[in-house]
């Protein structure tokens, strides 16, 4: 085999793991996103023979969720080839539950999507990798993009997702505010128009 298309075949299988490890679970369409940032059709088949051979390979499993759409996961072979790659640490997904995963679509394709309107090199960081990262220093928010600055990366972006305008969303909203004028970055939040109207974020 051209050595060439296997190191770009390895190179595919460790951005799409550590987007897995990043956002817990991923469906097909969100995994073409985070590696190709389109859905031309040489992505979208070349994405699903990869799906299929890292499923036989045993780095990754899927399971459908409640809406009917399969997600993506990181069996425990995944992580043991991922967290040698990544700075937080990377579990198994097939012991949670997938009945609402996708409450959380329009945040990770928000993420997703960001990632790919930079000219620098970008590193994203989901739920799943803020839960782990430092102990949990930033599992207040929802999701960290970051652009290569130099040799590090500064932050550029947080999100949020705030499904109510109840106590828990404003408190929600207060914390994730304070934790952008700390990183003095810019925050998104991720709800419904009515929701976003009540906390005064949408005229």
């Amino acid at each position: 085999m051209n050595t060439i298309l296997l190191k770009r075949g390895e190179d595919i299988e460790l951005k799409l793991m550590t987007a897995l490890a990043s956002h817990d679970c991923l469906t097909a369409y969100q995994c073409v996103a985070a590696v190709y940032g389109n859905h031309t059709p040489a992505a979208v088949s070349g994405m699903l023979r990869k799906l299929k051979t890292m499923i036989e390979k045993g780095l990754i499993g899927r399971k459908e969720s409640g809406d009917g759409i399969y997600r993506y996961y990181l069996n425990t072979a995944g992580v043991r080839t991922i967290n040698v790659h990544i700075n937080f640490e990377a579990t198994p997904g097939h012991d949670r539950s997938y009945l609402n995963s996708s409450r959380h679509d329009k945040l990770i394709n928000k993420i997703i999507a960001d990632s790919y309107t930079f000219e620098n090199e970008t590193r994203v960081l989901g739920r799943g990798a803020l839960r782990r990262i430092q102990n949990g220093k930033f599992s207040d928010i929802d999701g960290m993009l970051g652009v290569r600055d130099g040799d590090k990366f500064k932050t550029v972006k947080i999100y949020a997702k705030i499904d109510n305008a109840g106590p828990v969303g404003v408190d929600k909203l207060a914390r994730v505010e304070k934790r952008a004028l700390q990183l003095n970055t810019k925050l998104v939040v991720i709800s419904n128009e009515f929701t976003l109207k009540l906390l005064g974020l949408k005229k």
